[in-house]
């Protein structure tokens, strides 16, 4: 509660178990870097970081994203790569229009489409196919 003035976290590799519920009130985080921990819930407040451009939270132990991402509405890179227990993402992820660059937790299979339970959605599909053709690198 007294970082409201943290721009940048960085801690990958940490051990990190979970981040804090008042991590909403960073309201002017630009960049949250968490990868390579052992986070399995990101709190709802993260919508609350609406300066929020990069969002690092590739190969945690995430099981879910609360819906308020869809709230980070100036996200521009998000990374959730490496999560293999995160099976669906919440509808409320099409909000975001602003990326460049999405690294999803699917493995490719030699060329073809993303086969993962949290892209079979057809209206994820379809924001993921939108992003790609306003060239956003969907990996």
């Amino acid at each position: 509660t007294e970082c409201a003035e943290l721009t940048m976290l960085l801690a990958d590799s940490n051990q990190i178990t979970k981040l804090p519920e008042t991590l909403g009130n960073a309201k002017h985080m630009s960049l949250l870097h968490v990868e390579r921990n052992l986070i399995e819930r990101v709190p709802r407040s993260i919508g609350q970081l609406r300066a929020l451009t990069d969002l690092y939270l590739g190969e945690n132990a995430l099981v879910e994203l609360p819906a308020t991402i869809g709230s980070c509405a100036n996200l521009v890179r998000f990374s959730i790569y490496g999560n293999k227990q995160l099976n669906a993402l919440p509808l409320e992820i099409t909000l975001l229009k602003t990326l460049e660059m999405f690294d999803l937790p699917v493995a490719r299979l030699r060329g073809r489409e993303p086969a993962q339970a949290c892209t079979r959605s057809p209206a994820i599909r379809a924001w993921l196919a939108h992003l790609q053709a306003n060239g956003c690198c969907v990996r």
